[in-house]
């Protein structure tokens, strides 16, 4: 986790953290990064295709709310996917309380839920605010 201070923007504080994950067959979770800050407890694949809850340490600042949660989904180590998708941060899924949050896969072509081709890595950035709004100029 990074904190720093940003001006110009509407938070006084902002964290980011980074993490990536690796599917295996039937997006069966593989390794997770996140250069040892143990900031990642579990990635838990849902019966949903494609759909994965992410659980967060929880000893950490609070994130007040995420305002930017960006998935990218590259291809596996095999090179061109056999099923093109892309991931996403399903938007309200975030509890601040449990420190959970959704990632869901949709294939490109169908637009349909979608298990990534095996050894596809999702690579996660979360930015969040730990303070309070500030205010513009009038």
């Amino acid at each position: 986790m990074k904190i720093e201070k940003e001006l110009g923007g509407y938070s006084r504080w902002q964290t980011r953290e980074y993490f990536s994950f690796v599917v295996g067959a039937s997006g069966a979770v593989g390794a997770i990064r996140d250069g040892n800050s143990e900031l990642v407890v579990s990635v838990v694949k849902q019966s949903t295709a494609g759909e994965y809850v992410v659980t967060l340490r929880t000893n950490r600042p609070t994130i007040k709310r995420h305002v930017l949660a960006r998935v990218s989904l590259g291809n596996p180590a095999a090179g061109t996917p056999t099923t093109p998708c892309i991931a996403y941060f399903v938007d309200g899924s975030y509890s601040q309380h449990a420190q959970t949050f959704t990632i869901q896969t949709i294939n490109t072509t169908t637009g349909a839920a979608a298990n990534a081709d095996s050894g596809a890595r999702y690579s996660v950035e979360l930015v969040g605010s730990i303070s309070g709004v500030g205010t513009d100029a009038a």
